[in-house]
């Protein structure tokens, strides 16, 4: 018997030419973007021609120093300020439109973004880290909230390709996102916005910035939305549902004492309230229990909602039972930068707080059934050390230090309800799981660049990480009036405790050849991992391994017609040792999502995109990216089986054989095209921008069941600044336009007497809305 668990969770909390030949013949046969596989930092230049006859210039950092993107054996997709906004792209889940080696899963307030077919969606595991890393202000962040994503105030994204093993902070498997946010310099500046869409939606955003003294300048920038309708409704009692509202705001200060000293000191505050991470419903095509059983006969089973013409629907949702995901961030960061002579120095320290409260359940039309409040918390602190060469050293070298601590997990959450009830007999009855890791990661790294002709460069780079892991987990049963009692699996201690140290070394090579003044080829081959991670929601076991890959790649980067025709190419191959995988595990009485480790998975394929000015103000752009992701080894992969029959429930798992399976979330095809322009008249300035973004069937599950049909998304905007007003800007913009319905998140859920099955949400509907901004 137990009647306090807090004492110890406290404690707790302290290739070849032939090959760039084939490239280059496929690049004419289909246009492709700007591409990378080191974390990079890259921002969009005005063009050397002023009239605007050229595609602009992009200058990247991916080998941490300037320089042309076309020049740089890497692999980025950058976007600035003025592209991102020209799309309609507001928030960094809505990249996948514009980009195709990207696909973002979104649960529980939480985004896991996927590149080239890396990653998984196992968001309800509190302290599992993304395989694709994301930094914003050359932050790593450990977990991803909606409300941290968005881009009011950006001023450009770049989307990195391939395993992040060398340059750059948190060792990822996948790719990485960074995203950079103004700086405040030493003129004045005024953005403010209000903008109107429907579903009753309200949103905002404001940026300032000014100099205080002539080494000193200060900027703030806030931005948020209400959505007061909901997309659908609830079955229960005809409440809304799929609505929500968030808020962000974010300072800065940048003192530069003198020419070869900077400081750049950010806070940043967010918060979200929404139940768009929640289960609304279950798979289109599938059934779930309705009326639990007392264990005897064959469950009560409906269909899904999107069957029946309610896509947008909850059958799980109401105003007796709310559901929804409250979440609280908080942080702050110091950038150090001091030139030294001999080379440059480089400090960054940073942390960052949160908290969240969830309101779950999982019945269907049965308020109460089984009910999951759920407390999570969430912090790190992370500190980097780097020494560079200077800009223009002929040798370009940089070696550094990292540390990062993260300390993440349920803090508790709970089921409950009448299911819980009837186990007891009590009303009142609740089971109580904690489960919480904490991360100490050690890291040194290296790597330099080196021209072997006046054509050909070398570039070596390498990092050794130590990550020591360690977790705590207990669960209990709490009867009212009797007393609470010791709940774990027989067989495992309560509390569980364990820890883990994994060692990795991770490297990069590449080789690239100027084949004329806009022509490179380059061929890379690196390796990068995704730590090892505990199952917190049920911590009774060791963690799953890391996810390790070994990446290759041939990429070919051209400008043609005097830089008004841009197509670039890329070939990959990625090879995962112990790639991890979702799914769901029971732990006694809880059923949980979790991650398990497969033996070996590979994918492979090819990016194209391109870039053609073709007419004064008129921008195409077209990229493409076709993927083969498969298992290659999978021995005993969990698998479940039901919920696609009426009368059927889902139920498992059993471990199988699934080497050959298709990975999730992982297309063969992702299309993205579209056109930008921009015409000036006696009445001011127009601009129109259309994006197109079409994606193939993929599968959720890794029993290649649960589908996702194939969607062709389509955006467009419309802006208007009038002569006579040149500083402020009227907006129209529409999402979706063609109203697909289609999924954000199905995962697989096996809870008691069946009333998990495929469990969803719904993507967004058709949205549309109008915008005035004003700008000093």
């Amino acid at each position: 018997m137990r009647q306090d668990i807090s004492g110890k969770s406290q404690l707790l909390q302290r290739a070849s030419g032939a090959s760039i030949a084939v490239a280059t013949l496929a690049i004419i046969a289909l246009p492709a973007s700007v591409h990378a596989e080191e974390v990079a930092s890259a921002e969009v230049t005005a063009s050397t021609d002023g009239g605007g006859n050229r595609l602009n210039d992009i200058v990247v950092t991916a080998q941490r120093r300037e320089e042309n993107v076309q020049d740089t054996p890497v692999s980025v997709n950058a976007f600035d300020a003025e592209a991102l906004q020209a799309r309609g792209v507001t928030s960094a889940l809505q990249l996948t439109q514009v980009d195709p080696s990207l696909n973002i899963s979104f649960n529980a307030d939480t985004a896991y973004p996927f590149i080239r077919g890396i990653g998984n969606i196992a968001a309800g595991v509190i302290g599992n880290e993304a395989s694709v890393g994301t930094y914003i202000d050359n932050v790593y962040y450990g977990r991803l909230f909606s409300a941290l994503l968005d881009l009011g105030d950006v001023e450009h994204v770049e989307v990195l390709k391939g395993p992040q093993g060398t340059l750059f902070g948190r060792n990822t498997s996948g790719g990485a996102i960074q995203i950079f946010t103004k700086d405040p310099g030493q003129q004045k500046e005024f953005e403010a916005a209000v903008g109107y869409g429907n579903y009753n939606t309200i949103s905002g955003r404001l940026y300032a910035a000014m100099p205080i003294t002539d080494t000193l300048s200060w900027s703030v920038a806030a931005g948020g939305h209400d959505q007061r309708s909901g997309w659908g409704h609830s079955l229960v009692d005809g409440s809304d549902v799929y609505l929500g509202s968030a808020v962000s705001v974010r300072t800065k200060f940048i003192f530069e004492p003198s020419a070869s000293t900077k400081f750049k000191l950010i806070g940043y505050y967010a918060y979200s309230n929404d139940d768009f991470g929640n289960v609304h419903d279950v798979l289109g095509g599938t059934y779930t229990a309705s009326v639990p059983y007392s264990g005897t006969g064959t469950p009560v089973t409906v269909p899904s909602l999107a069957d029946l013409g309610g896509f947008y629907d909850a059958r799980q949702i109401s105003t007796e039972t709310p559901e929804g995901n409250t979440m609280r961030t908080w942080g702050a960061s110091l950038e150090f930068d001091q030139d030294a002579g001999f080379g440059q120095f480089v400090s960054i320290t940073a942390f960052r707080d949160s908290l969240g409260h969830a309101k779950n359940q999982v019945a269907t039309a049965i308020p109460g059934y089984i009910s999951l409040p759920i407390t999570t918390t969430d912090r790190q602190f992370s500190q980097e050390w780097q020494i560079k060469s200077q800009p223009h050293s002929p040798i370009k070298w940089i070696a550094g230090l990292y540390y990062f601590h993260y300390h993440s997990g349920y803090n508790p959450y709970e089921l409950a309800g009448t299911y819980v009830d009837g186990l007891t007999g009590v009303p009142g009855s609740y089971i109580s799981v904690t489960g919480l890791q904490t991360i100490n990661s050690y890291a040194g790294f290296a790597q330099t660049s080196a021209p072997i002709t006046k054509s050909t460069n070398f570039t070596l780079g390498a990092r050794y990480s130590i990550d020591d892991l360690s977790g705590y987990g207990e669960q209990t049963l709490t009867i009212p009036g009797s007393g609470t009692y010791d709940a774990q699996p027989s067989g495992v201690d309560n509390p569980y405790t364990n820890s883990k140290t994994f060692h990795s070394f991770t490297w990069r090579a590449a080789l690239d050849q100027h084949l004329g003044r806009d022509i490179m080829g380059y061929g890379s081959v690196s390796r990068g991992f995704k730590a090892g991670t505990y199952n917190t929601a049920g911590l009774v076991a060791p963690p799953a391994k890391p996810e390790i890959v070994t990446a290759y790649e041939l990429g070919l980067k051209s400008e043609l017609f005097d830089r008004r025709l841009r197509l670039n190419a890329a070939l990959f191959l990625n090879n995962i040792k112990d790639p991890q995988v979702q799914t769901a595990i029971q732990v006694g009485d809880v059923i949980a999502i979790g991650l398990t480790n497969a033996e070996k998975a590979q994918t492979k394929g090819v990016e194209f995109s391109g870039e053609l000015l073709a007419a004064k103000g008129l921008t195409l752009r077209a990229s493409a990216v076709y993927l083969d992701a498969v298992f290659k080894s999978f021995t005993t992969a969990p698998v479940y089986t039901g919920a696609f029959e009426p009368g059927t429930t889902l139920t498992g798992p059993t471990y199988v054989d699934r080497s050959g399976a298709r990975m999730v979330l992982a297309p063969k095809w992702r299309i993205t095209g579209g056109l930008n322009y921009k015409t000036y008249t006696d009445i001011g300035e127009f601009v129109v921008d259309v994006n197109a973004a079409y994606t193939s069937r993929f599968f959720w599950t890794i029993q290649n069941v649960a589908s996702q049909k194939p969607t062709t998304l389509v955006d467009g905007t419309l802006s208007f600044t009038p002569a006579s007003l040149d500083n402020v800007t009227f907006k129209l913009w529409g999402k979706n336009l063609t109203n697909v319905q289609y999924n954000g998140w199905v995962q697989e859920s096996a809870f008691p007497n069946g009333t998990g099955g495929y469990q969803r949400q719904a993507a967004a509907p058709r949205t549309f809305g109008g915008e005035v901004a004003v700008k000093f």
